[in-house]
């Protein structure tokens, strides 16, 4: 399996907003993707900081959203609450329990 990893800081005072968007739009999406396994949205409320984590099947079903446009898309979803820029970094995951 892979992950992807995305991290950015929001606004303040758009967390809730943002969970929302996460729950009822991005997450859903996420979910109708070929070869998604899971969503994670982990946030770091005092820093205003998120990270999402997303898991994969392999590799080429983590890239196809990179290509397809689809990731630039659900960004494009939550864009009007960012603080920052989007960083993204992929892994294979070796271990998990």
């Amino acid at each position: 399996m892979f992950a992807r990893v995305s991290t950015f800081q929001y606004q303040p005072g758009t967390l809730d907003a943002l969970v929302k968007l996460f729950n009822e739009v991005v997450i859903p999406a996420n979910q109708q993707q070929p070869g998604h396994q899971r969503s994670y949205l982990l946030v770091d409320a005092n820093a205003e900081q998120v990270m999402v984590l997303t898991v994969w099947e392999n590799h080429a079903a983590m890239v196809a959203g990179d290509t397809n446009g689809f990731y630039q898309a659900q960004v494009g979803k939550i864009q009007h609450l960012l603080a920052s820029g989007v960083a993204r970094h992929m892994y294979e995951l070796k271990a998990q329990a």
